[in-house]
């Protein structure tokens, strides 16, 4: 049970909003070891960083509501592979799983 004046607190404060997805190499094969950034569009809100796991999966679980910039990138010196990789999603809402980034090489 949840005191009287504690419920206030919790249904008037906004909810944590969450962007999730996978980084994938352009065979389908997943991108572990890739930094994930979040950008918010708006710049009033703060965004995040974090790193794809074994699967190239990664999640943002705690964003403010609104449109963020999602960028993938990685650097790889060395092998078939050598060169800066990235990928961008623009204008993604929060509240967004599934979003698929595909690893393209810039150089």
């Amino acid at each position: 049970d949840v005191a009287a004046d504690t419920a206030d607190l919790l249904l008037g404060a906004e909810r944590a909003q969450a962007i999730s997805g996978t980084v994938r190499w352009s065979d389908g094969r997943p991108a572990s070891g890739v930094s994930v950034e979040a950008e918010p569009i708006d710049h009033e809100a703060s965004g995040g960083w974090t790193e794809t796991a074994a699967d190239g999966s990664f999640a943002f679980p705690r964003l403010a509501r609104g449109r963020y910039v999602v960028q993938a990138t990685m650097w790889i010196f060395d092998g078939e592979r050598e060169g800066h990789w990235g990928a961008e999603a623009k204008s993604v809402p929060t509240n967004t799983s599934g979003l698929r980034l595909v690893l393209a090489n810039d150089d």
